[in-house]
């Protein structure tokens, strides 16, 4: 179960929204001017991945820095107990109460086939979080990683404090938000077409990533059947972003700061870069 609930940790908010819509194709952006001492950089992540080694720029990027900045601090070693605390649905809501008693009892037998865990014992867990589960499933390969821990093993080895910009507490409560009955049609829906779908838009995605090609990406991801990340973009990304303004202008101007929050966060009109040239400062990508 805890090897399944990292995966959650480093996939919770890549399915399937994974970026956002600016003038593309560049993940690494430098940030500068308005007041700052030192430059600082942000990177757009992916949360699963085979792949073992960032980008050369990236590291470059990432040895000036004095401060890695990911979304949550993922080194804390109260993450798992508390995430575990967060997946709970509310007021005793079930999923065998919003589904049928066969539709219960296929899914059962899907979590035990793929997972080796029944969902009966994970009746009360927030469905999207449980689809984000499976999506380590979906990489062919035999160690999948993520891109934040990747940042992290680089920071640690050159010293460097990891901050997040949110708690996991706040991360898991975004499913609140979302209704329970929309996240529970997304999994059955999962279940149904067998993971057909949701690894044919994922494996997909992670090529187009690979290549930095935003722009391809976003035509992809409106084809989305997922009810989850399609309607509710409001508060996955753009709420989120808005909170992390101000702790990014407080950290950048004490020291120089690499911030790797998923790619969905960058681009558009909501996005990250956005909001930084609205404050002032210069975002330039890094080629």
């Amino acid at each position: 179960m805890k090897k399944h609930l990292l995966h959650l940790f480093i996939w919770i908010f890549s399915i399937p929204y994974l970026f956002g819509q600016y003038n593309s194709n560049h993940l690494l952006w430098k940030i500068s001017g308005n007041g700052l001492k030192k430059d600082s950089f942000i990177y757009g992540t992916i949360h699963m991945t085979c792949n073992s080694e960032l980008p050369e720029k990236v590291t470059t990027a990432l040895n000036k820095s004095e401060k890695l900045v990911l979304e949550i601090k993922i080194d804390d070693p109260e993450l798992m107990v508390k995430s575990m605390q967060g997946m709970q649905m509310k007021d005793g809501t079930r999923i065998s109460s919003m589904v049928t008693s066969e539709q219960m009892e296929l899914m059962n037998q899907f979590f035990m086939q793929h997972l080796g865990i029944p969902l009966k014992v994970l009746d009360q867990a927030k469905p999207a979080l449980l689809q984000a589960l499976f999506y380590s499933k979906m990489l062919d390969c035999s160690k999948a990683t993520s891109v934040e821990q990747l940042l992290m093993n680089v920071a640690k080895s050159n010293d460097l404090e990891v901050l997040g910009l949110e708690t996991i507490e706040s991360q898991m409560a975004i499913f609140d938000q979302i209704p329970y009955q929309t996240q529970v049609e997304d999994l059955w829906q999962m279940v149904q077409n067998k993971q057909e779908s949701e690894k044919s838009e994922f494996l997909e995605l992670l090529e187009l990533y690979q290549k930095e090609a935003i722009d391809a990406m976003i035509t992809g991801m409106e084809k989305s059947k997922n009810k989850t990340s399609a309607e509710f973009k409001e508060i996955l990304l753009d709420q989120r972003n808005q909170n992390w303004i101000a702790p990014m202008l407080q950290l950048m101007q004490e020291k120089s700061c690499l911030f790797g929050v998923g790619a969905a966060h960058l681009g558009g009109e909501n996005g990250v870069l956005e909001l930084l040239r609205k404050k002032g400062y210069k975002v330039t990508p890094v080629n």
